[in-house]
């Protein structure tokens, strides 16, 4: 097998390589395989027809699409790796040649990782972010904990109120016409969680169980379904239930109940150190965010559009499993939020956009600095992953054993606390 770059044009490479007549074979064989019961020829059972048969009577190009997918689809790992081209995008495949008797010759083009030229990394100046819990933040955490064990409350002396929780049936109409998605018979909604569109929440408030009332509405202009874009619409509304939150009291009996101590004294002051751990942990990467937004700045690179796209990908497919965790679709979410999909991929752009630029630069600092990972480091990074998830370091040691990408990931924070360790920290800004 042969192989040899063309041309190198900014982050875009043509190269050239050739399937042997042997590889080539043994796809003829796949596509044989695979075909063979699709086959009939009089005489002959359905896959029984012997291949030489076949490409008498069709001609050998008969097996050559499969063949030849088959055949790329083992060699093009290959020939990648011999280039040693690092690909961020589907390869552009032509055919040049293709026969039994010379095997498969190709020409590709694909896009590759850019060069990146670093700028200062070393000593860059940044504030100190506060690591310091505010008696607000102690506050708002402990009002947390209250509403996460709250109960439920049916009401029934009083109308919906925002923050309430409602039961409804709903009918969406637009010109008189019922609408894909619109409807439900059993629909539980918080109000102030604004997950219907435009003031579908607020009219629902002041009614009580039992009223029967309509709602207008208008979708937003870029609503995700054409039809629906801009149109005002009316959903008959039926409330059939409603229940509050009934907050806990912060006292002893409270703190015995959602944790392992007698008292809330003692339940708050731990309580505390886990926010000031978690806001330390915070400050740090803020300080991390900030240091690698000046390298990303510093230096000089010409990334690949397709590289934020294949990041977006992947964090919209985040999210949509984050959204199947909380029941419902990414589709669902579009329709209740007003969103389009390109909405929700424009919201995501700017995080892939830094995240793919981050991981560029921090790759280069790990070459140019020749970081190679100690074991000390790796033990140091194991335990924190045997912290984090409760479990024993040795068993967090035989899931990553010989793990490539593990290895890479400390070298990346290696480069990281480089970045962070030779800052030069000022006050903050009051």
């Amino acid at each position: 097998m042969s192989s040899q770059i063309i041309s190198k044009e900014g982050n875009t490479v043509k190269f050239s390589f050739e399937i042997t007549p042997e590889k080539f074979e043994e796809g003829m064989k796949y596509s044989y395989n695979k075909n063979k019961n699709k086959i009939a020829i009089p005489g002959f059972r359905k896959g029984k027809v012997p291949r030489k048969v076949v490409e008498a009577e069709y001609g050998a190009e008969f097996f050559y699409e499969d063949a030849v997918n088959w055949s790329l689809n083992e060699v093009y790992p290959v020939v990648i790796e011999d280039l040693a081209l690092d690909v961020v995008s589907r390869p552009e495949i032509d055919i040049k040649e293709v026969s039994k008797e010379i095997g498969v010759k190709v020409e590709a083009s694909v896009t590759v990782k850019p060069e990146v030229k670093l700028g200062q990394y070393k000593g860059l100046e940044v504030e100190d972010f506060s690591a310091e819990v505010t008696e607000d933040e102690i506050k708002a955490h402990f009002e947390k904990i209250q509403n996460d064990n709250a109960r439920l409350v049916p009401v029934e002396d009083r109308a919906a109120q925002m923050g309430d929780t409602v039961n409804i049936s709903y009918c969406g109409t637009v010109d008189g016409v019922e609408f894909e998605g619109g409807q439900s018979d059993s629909y539980d909604l918080k109000l102030g969680s604004k997950t219907f569109i435009d003031t579908f929440e607020d009219q629902i408030c002041g009614h009580s169980i039992g009223d029967k009332f309509d709602v207008n509405v208008t979708f937003p202009a870029e609503y995700h379904a054409e039809e629906l874009k801009g149109k005002a619409a009316v959903f008959a509304v039926e409330l059939k239930g409603i229940t509050m939150n009934e907050l806990p009291e912060l006292n002893d009996d409270f703190a015995q109940d959602v944790s392992e101590f007698e008292t809330f004294d003692e339940y708050k002051a731990s309580e505390v150190e886990k926010l000031t751990k978690d806001k330390e942990k915070k400050a740090r990467q803020k300080k991390e965010d900030a240091l690698i937004e000046q390298v990303i700045a510093n230096a000089e690179m010409d990334v690949p559009e397709v590289m934020y796209e294949n990041r977006v990908d992947d964090l919209m497919q985040e999210y949509q499993q984050n959204m199947q965790m909380q029941g419902i679709t990414l589709e669902q979410y579009c329709q209740f939020s007003g969103q389009s999909m390109d909405d929700l991929k424009n919201q995501v752009r700017p995080m892939a956009k830094n995240s793919v630029d981050a991981k560029l630069v921090i790759d280069q600092i790990v070459k140019d600095e020749n970081i190679v990972p100690t074991e000390e480091d790796i033990q140091a990074e194991i335990k924190k992953y045997a912290d984090q998830y409760g479990l024993e370091p040795e068993k967090i040691a035989q899931y990553f054993e010989g793990d490539a990408g593990f290895r890479q990931e400390v070298a990346l924070h290696k480069a990281i606390d480089l970045i962070c360790d030779t800052a030069v920290v000022k006050p903050a800004a009051e």
